[in-house]
């Protein structure tokens, strides 16, 4: 009976997880901010590791990673990233650095956007903060 339920609660949780990383109109919003203390990403760069997959490497300006603040009041310059490969959204970023452990073959579109604590996405008159860079896994 626990090996039943063991396995119901991996494939709900599989579902629950392929059902997000899936669904195209993933969307919590916009949240307009001034130029002027408008947090921005000024350095995106994916990288092979030597060893599987790749490295990702995110700098921001007037952006704090605040993990700890997730799902809790908005506080300018707060909150975490969110990470699009090829249009689908598939992690958060708390921090500055992730790993991607594999691609298919082909080019890939990375994109990183800039969230506050409720998940709505910075934006600068009405564009959204975000930096995309394509790589080739051969």
């Amino acid at each position: 009976m626990q090996v039943f339920i063991r396995i119901t609660s991996v494939l709900l949780l599989v579902l629950t997880v392929t059902k997000a990383w899936a669904d195209p109109h993933h969307n919590h919003g916009v949240f307009n901010v001034e130029r002027s203390s408008a947090p921005e990403i000024s350095y995106l760069n994916v990288v092979k590791d030597e060893m599987a997959g790749w490295n990702l490497f995110v700098a921001t300006k007037k952006f704090y990673f605040s993990p700890g603040e997730v799902n809790q009041s908005h506080e300018n310059g707060h909150g975490h990233a969110h990470l699009y490969i090829n249009g689908k959204k598939v992690a958060r970023l708390y921090g500055s650095w992730f790993h991607i452990s594999s691609l298919p073959q082909g080019k890939h579109t990375i994109t990183v956007t800039l969230n506050n604590n409720v998940h709505q996405d910075y934006a600068v008159s009405g564009k959204q903060v975000s930096k995309t860079v394509v790589i080739e896994q051969d």
